[in-house]
C-alpha cells in the first residue's frame, strides 16, 4: 500500500508528502531525517493519509495536495472523523504502540498523534494551575497551555496506548490528563458537585501490555474509564491487551498475535 500524506508541524504549518510505510515517515521525519521543511518544526504529527494502490498515484495526489492552498488542506481532513492517539509508551520498540497501530488500521479518519514523553508534556506546578483557574473563572479558554485540551475535546475517536507500569501506567500519562482536564474545554464544572460533559468523542479505545499478569482490578484502565465518563461524557471505551510477556518461556509473538486477533475479531463483530 502507498499514502499521500500531511503532516502538521510544531509551528501549525503544513508538509505535504507520499510513503509506502507511513509509521516509519513519521517517525523519519521526527528524527529530523524526513525532509528539511520538517526538521526545524519538529515534532510533527499525522494530519492527513490517504491510501493509494500505487507508487504513481499516490505521487500525483500528493503533487495535486501541493498546490492546495492551507484552507482547502484544512478542509480534507474535515471530511474525515478526527481520531487522537495519546501515545504515553516511552520504550522505542513499544509493543503497546504495536498494538495500538492494529486498533488505528480498524478506524477510519484522520489521526493526529500526542507524542506525551516528546512534547515534554509535565505535570502542572502551582502558578500554572493558579494562571489555568484564573483563566477558567473568566472564561477565557484560549490560553496556549490549554492546546492539547481542544485537541482532546475536538476528536470524534481516541485511541489511549499505555503500558502497564506499576500497577497502572507511566506517570506522563497523569500529567497529560493534568493538562487536559479544563473547565470550560473538556467539561464544565458546575458549581454544585456535578459536571456538564463537553467532550465531542463517544468511543475511547485504551490499548495496553504488560510483562506479567495484569491484576484486577486494572487501576490504570479503571481510573481512565472512569475520568473519561465523569469528567468528560465519554461512555463508551473498550480495553485491549497482552499479558505475561516477560515471564520465563513466553511465546512473545504468539501472545502479540492473539491479542492482534482479538482486535480484528472486536471490529468484525461491531461491523
Amino acid at each position: 500500500m502507498n499514502y499521500t500524506y500531511i503532516l502538521k508541524c510544531a509551528d501549525g504549518t503544513l508538509y505535504t508528502g507520499w510513503t509506502n510505510d507511513i509509521e516509519k515517515r513519521v517517525k523519519a521525519h521526527n528524527s529530523g531525517k524526513g525532509a528539511k521543511y520538517t526538521k526545524s518544526r519538529l515534532p510533527v504529527s499525522l494530519f492527513y493519509l490517504e491510501e493509494h494502490e500505487s507508487r504513481l498515484t499516490a505521487m500525483r495526489r500528493e503533487a495535486l495536495i501541493k498546490r492546495m492552498t492551507r484552507s482547502e488542506k484544512m478542509k480534507l481532513a474535515e471530511t474525515k472523523k478526527k481520531i487522537l492517539l495519546v501515545n504515553a509508551c516511552v520504550r522505542p520498540e513499544s509493543r503497546t504502540m504495536e498494538l495500538a497501530r492494529e486498533v488505528l488500521g480498524h478506524l477510519d479518519g484522520v489521526v493526529e498523534e500526542v507524542n506525551i514523553e516528546k512534547e515534554r508534556i509535565l505535570p502542572l506546578t502551582n502558578a500554572q494551575m493558579e494562571k489555568r483557574q484564573a483563566a477558567c473563572d473568566a472564561g477565557v479558554t484560549d490560553l496556549p497551555m490549554m492546546k492539547y485540551a481542544w485537541q482532546f475535546a475536538e476528536a470524534d475517536e481516541i485511541v489511549v496506548a499505555a503500558p502497564y507500569w506499576d500497577l497502572s501506567f507511566p506517570a506522563i500519562l497523569k500529567a497529560y490528563f493534568e493538562q487536559i482536564t479544563v473547565s470550560g474545554v473538556t467539561f464544565k464544572n458546575m458549581g454544585d458537585g456535578s459536571y456538564k460533559k463537553l467532550c465531542k468523542a463517544e468511543k475511547l479505545y485504551y490499548v495496553m501490555t504488560a510483562g506479567g499478569p495484569i491484576y484486577d482490578p486494572n487501576l490504570g484502565y479503571e481510573y481512565v474509564r472512569t475520568l473519561v465518563s465523569e469528567f468528560y461524557g465519554i461512555d463508551d471505551t473498550t480495553l485491549f491487551t497482552a499479558e505475561m510477556l516477560d515471564v520465563d518461556g513466553a511465546d512473545v509473538p504468539g501472545i502479540m498475535k492473539k491479542a492482534a486477533s482479538d482486535i480484528e475479531d472486536f471490529f468484525t463483530q461491531r461491523q
